[in-house]
């Protein structure tokens, strides 16, 4: 009991000549959470609602890097004498605290490289989803369909590790190439009209998907900062044979979003067109 007592002693010891400076940090700390609050609640009632978002993260990512050169300059000068103390337990933090490390580690390169931003559409340890939102530990992704299931929303947000950038491949669908080559698929019989139907396909995409010209912006980005570059951006008619039928596919440019209602309208237009047509038969 004796030997509790003793080393409770040694601990007020060695702690009160850091009381006040505890204290002093923990003022800090209470007056920035109150002042964070105020400075929200004023932006974001003048800020756009497209914006909010960014205004709020921007602030409270500038409030985080000002407390901390705060609180740098407030231990600086007892820094030196902690260094034995963290230089001990700094091997047993890394092991332990290791993913949160790699966490904040992926926030920075987030933050610095930008691999994503809000509102990116990204795949990820075969996830797809929105960015919706992005913090020090995680950044979280509204769920979307694989592409071949329709690529719409789920409705479930996904929060995913930081540290995953480093581990698993990522791929984004808004950024790079804010463009996505959709391909759709008609079967039809060994006797059909090929001719025909090749026609009243290139009809139903001239009519109801919209056109991108060679000079659209996202194309001219990718191609200035990525070196992306096709030849052919206009919509072509691809043919190929299996399972004793004929497949022709509709390849062309879209937003990543719309495919599903692209291929929606194809076939509302397509199965009637074929319906008056004796020599067009799907298989």
């Amino acid at each position: 009991m004796n030997n509790y007592l003793n080393l409770f002693e040694e601990s007020i010891h060695y702690v009160e000549p850091y009381a006040g400076k505890f204290l002093l940090t923990i003022s800090i700390a209470i007056i920035f959470v109150i002042a964070r609050n105020m400075v929200v609640k004023y932006a974001l009632s003048r800020a756009k609602k497209s914006s909010a978002l960014i205004w709020k993260k921007n602030i409270n990512y500038s409030l985080i890097i000002l407390i901390a050169i705060i609180y740098i300059l407030i231990w600086l000068p007892y820094l030196r004498g902690f260094f034995t103390l963290f230089s001990i337990i700094g091997t047993g933090l890394i092991v332990v605290l290791k993913e949160i490390f790699l966490n904040i580690a992926g926030w920075i390169y987030i933050i610095l490289r930008k691999p994503f931003d809000i509102g990116n559409r990204i795949m990820i340890n075969n996830i797809t989803g929105d960015v919706i939102d992005i913090r020090i530990i995680e950044f979280s992704m509204l769920e979307v369909k694989p592409r071949e299931d329709g690529g719409q929303s789920t409705g479930r947000i996904i929060r995913v590790p930081n540290s995953l950038l480093f581990t698993q491949p990522m791929a984004n669908a808004s950024k790079d190439f804010s463009l996505y080559w959709n391909e759709i698929p008609i079967k039809i019989s060994l006797n059909s009209n090929l001719k025909k139907a090749e026609q009243i396909i290139y009809k139903i995409e001239k009519e109801h998907f919209s056109t991108i010209l060679r000079n659209d912006s996202r194309l001219k980005q990718s191609e200035r900062n990525h070196h992306i570059h096709y030849k052919q951006i206009s919509s072509k008619i691809y043919i190929s044979y299996s399972d004793e039928a004929i497949i022709l596919t509709l390849r062309h440019l879209s937003e990543p979003r719309s495919t599903r209602d692209l291929t929606d309208i194809f076939w509302k237009n397509f199965l009637p067109a074929i319906k008056k047509e004796k020599d067009i038969k799907l298989v």
